[in-house]
């Protein structure tokens, strides 16, 4: 049943996972992701648009043009500087205001920052920043864990933040 109202159009598709696994077809040169949304590409949201688009553009020498997506914007400038690509995006509404104001960190050596100092940043930007993968879990200060896939903060109740780990870009 819930197959059936996914292709209805009833329940949308998950954007944020899709952006993660499409930013990691990308950056492995896979094209599943891109043929997954030209098949869907007419009951599309505006983010996964633009992750199609930016799929597209990220080896052809054009700007990236990743629409509002905060999520695609970051993971692609972080991959971009972790590469050592020079990339250029295009921003569009209120994704560009966020820049310009500063909500959005757009400093390239933070992908080289450990990770006490990652931790400092705003949760909109810890939420999605790169960092290496963990071998085992640990602990800063008994108040936050950061495991392989997430962080966890001490807090009532805890926050976890669940992260996209490109240690494959090291």
């Amino acid at each position: 049943m819930g197959q059936d109202l996914i292709e209805k159009g009833y329940i949308p598709f998950d954007k944020s996972w899709i952006i993660r696994m499409g930013v990691l077809d990308l950056l492995k040169g896979h094209e599943d992701t891109i043929k997954f949304l030209e098949q869907h590409y007419g009951g599309l949201g505006d983010d996964l648009k633009a992750l199609h688009r930016a799929s597209i553009q990220w080896n052809s020498g054009e700007p990236i043009n990743v629409g509002e997506s905060g999520t695609l914007y970051r993971f692609l400038t972080f991959a971009s500087w972790k590469l050592g690509l020079p990339k250029e995006f295009v921003t569009e509404g209120t994704l560009t205001e966020r820049i310009e104001k500063g909500e959005i960190c757009n400093n390239p050596d933070m992908v080289n920052w450990p990770l006490e100092r990652l931790l400092t940043l705003s949760i909109a930007v810890l939420s999605s920043v790169n960092v290496d993968c963990w071998e085992t879990e640990c602990s800063i200060d008994n108040k936050i864990v950061v495991n392989t896939n997430s962080i966890i903060m001490d807090t009532k109740p805890p926050i976890i933040f669940s992260i996209l780990i490109l240690g494959f870009l090291q």
